[in-house]
């Protein structure tokens, strides 16, 4: 198995000298199709954007980076928090909606190899909610 720096530079986004990881908060395009999603009229989008929930150097490639996927339609509940109002845009490719929003109850692992672009990056308030729900309501960890 390669490790997180191998696949970033056998894909092409980081050279030997300047690894770039994919963090916490971070915006990335995934292939669509490995994300699972109970929608019923769901459409594959070739690709979707997530929320990078964790990850670091100590990456293992078969379990994959935690991500929350995004989305601007469905059946939206608590359980989702919009991140229209503190999104930095680093390229064109994704521009969030105002309703664009972390859908929480599908966090799940992505193995890197169907990672696609580094899209943006959320602020620490829209994170700290998104992983204070997760931690709450999913992992059933308590944060206070």
């Amino acid at each position: 198995m390669s490790s997180l720096q191998e696949q970033l530079i056998a894909k092409g986004l980081v050279t030997t000298e300047d690894p770039q990881y994919p963090k916490r908060g971070e915006v990335w395009y995934v292939n669509d199709s490995k994300i699972e999603l109970d929608q019923k009229n769901r459409k594959d989008k070739g690709n979707r954007a997530v929320i990078i929930a964790h990850c670091d150097e100590s990456y293992n490639p078969n379990k994959g980076i935690p991500v929350i996927p995004l989305s601007n339609s469905g059946d939206f509940s608590m359980d989702c928090v919009p991140i229209c109002e503190d999104y930095s845009q680093l390229n064109d490719n994704f521009t969030p909606t105002p309703n664009s929003m972390s859908i929480i109850p599908h966090h799940q692992y992505i193995p890197f190899r169907y990672f696609d672009s580094h899209c943006g990056l959320l602020g620490s308030a829209v994170m700290c909610a998104i992983l204070y729900s997760l931690c709450d309501k999913f992992i059933e960890f308590d944060l206070t």
